[in-house]
């Protein structure tokens, strides 16, 4: 009875990753507005009132499949850069492994570069949506240890954050409409030395 039970919440669990990562699939292909419950279930290979079964509707499936995303990711890219001993290299090993996990899965990122950029109705109906939430307070706390172990002047961490966020989002926009033209390696590694150093030269 117990491994009957098991086995069932596995297969809930394995429909709803399923239907998921069909809904990453679809949205990024044809973007929020224009994909529906429809094409997301034949995507999934479910019938379209299964998805009912996991979601309240289309904005629920959106919001789930983007903090899924976010938290999976974001556990990847936090188990890498934490290998590092001090705060300010897991702060660039952070960026950097952003863009190389983003950059290994494109449906990924096209969702999250698309639909980051939702309608204000949509923000009025969902005001806690913001899918970088997560990785803002990682990297303000980077930022705080990176202070006090002396190697970050004592900037705020959230102004840090945003210009870090923002660089990686812009990159990742880029990448996405010109795949052939950004060598997306070299950008991020010049990058990260611009974050470590400035742009300032030596001389006055």
């Amino acid at each position: 009875m117990v491994h009957a039970k098991r086995q069932k919440r596995s297969l809930v669990a394995d429909k709803r990753k399923e239907i998921l990562n069909s809904a990453i699939e679809v949205f990024a292909q044809k973007g929020y507005n224009n994909a529906n419950i429809v094409e997301v279930a034949a995507k999934a290979g479910v019938a379209s009132g299964t998805v009912y079964l996991y979601f309240k509707n289309k904005d629920d499936l959106l919001l789930q499949a983007m903090k899924t995303m976010m938290d999976s990711n974001l556990e990847e890219i936090k188990a890498k850069a934490d290998l590092e001993e001090k705060s300010i290299d897991k702060l660039f090993m952070f960026f950097y492994h952003h863009i190389e996990v983003f950059a290994q899965k494109p449906s990924m990122a096209r969702f999250l570069i698309v639909e980051l950029r939702q309608s204000e109705e949509f923000y009025k109906l969902h005001p806690s949506y913001n899918p970088y939430h997560d990785y803002q307070d990682y990297v303000q706390e980077l930022v705080r240890n990176s202070i006090k172990e002396g190697t970050t002047k004592p900037f705020k961490p959230e102004t840090i954050s945003y210009l870090i966020l923002g660089v990686m989002d812009t990159v990742l926009t880029e990448w996405l409409i010109n795949p052939d033209k950004i060598d997306l390696e070299s950008v991020t590694n010049e990058l990260r030395e611009i974050i470590r150093f400035g742009i300032r030269t030596n001389d006055k």
